[in-house]
């Protein structure tokens, strides 16, 4: 797995259970993501960005790891999270990609967050992002299993202008449901207890969110 680490909110205790699994291969903190990184006890194996908004202190344990630094002018086209999540893409194989401290802060950040989602989704990638709380991911066409998320909320969020989409195993179950993306009716439903469980989408581009 490949996390990256964004300036955003991050639960430093969460930060200090999620950080510190086994089966995360890389840590990529995009600027000030890497203090909520060290704050979580995990040096991160490469910090990108302007530098802007990481901390004179945090840089410095960096640099005495001797992490790798990658530095942009401030006057760029891309946030330090898209920076980092391409660096992530390019280099991640076949591993999960996965964002974490994109929440929280500043809401134009949390938004463009998820046309990332997009972007990668377009490129054959899932990126799925997290907080302590949730997670989200962009769903296309086909079924997505829910069976490893029984007895949660789950909300399925229209990113195109409609989405038509079926379910199995859940309270509120819908066949060839068309949801709008101005609308709510998508929102706040919950996997059932035992399988199957699943949603499909026949048309369009979702966001799938689980909540704790």
């Amino acid at each position: 797995m490949y996390v990256i680490v964004a300036g955003g909110v991050l639960d430093i205790e969460w930060g200090k259970r999620f950080l510190n699994r086994p089966e995360i291969r890389v840590v990529v903190a995009a600027d000030a993501g890497a203090d909520g990184a060290i704050s979580s006890g995990r040096i991160p194996d490469i910090v990108i960005g302007d530098m802007d908004s990481v901390t004179k202190e945090t840089l410095a344990i960096c640099e005495s790891e001797q992490v790798c630094i990658v530095r942009y002018p401030s006057e760029k086209n891309e946030t330090d999270a898209e920076l980092a999540l391409d660096w992530a893409h390019a280099h991640a194989g076949q591993h999960e990609v996965v964002l974490i401290g994109a929440g929280g802060g500043r809401v134009d950040h949390w938004l463009g967050n998820i046309g990332l989602l997009l972007k990668y989704a377009d490129l054959g990638r899932s990126v799925r992002m997290l907080d302590e709380r949730s997670q989200a991911w962009v769903a296309g066409l086909g079924r997505h299993d829910l069976s490893g998320y029984q007895g949660r909320t789950f909300s399925v969020l229209p990113l195109s202008e409609a989405v038509e989409t079926s379910s199995v195993g859940v309270k509120y179950s819908f066949d060839h449901l068309t949801l709008y993306r101005k609308q709510t009716r998508g929102v706040s439903n919950a996997v059932e207890d035992s399988g199957p469980n699943w949603v499909e989408i026949h048309h369009g581009v979702a966001l799938l969110a689980i909540i704790d």
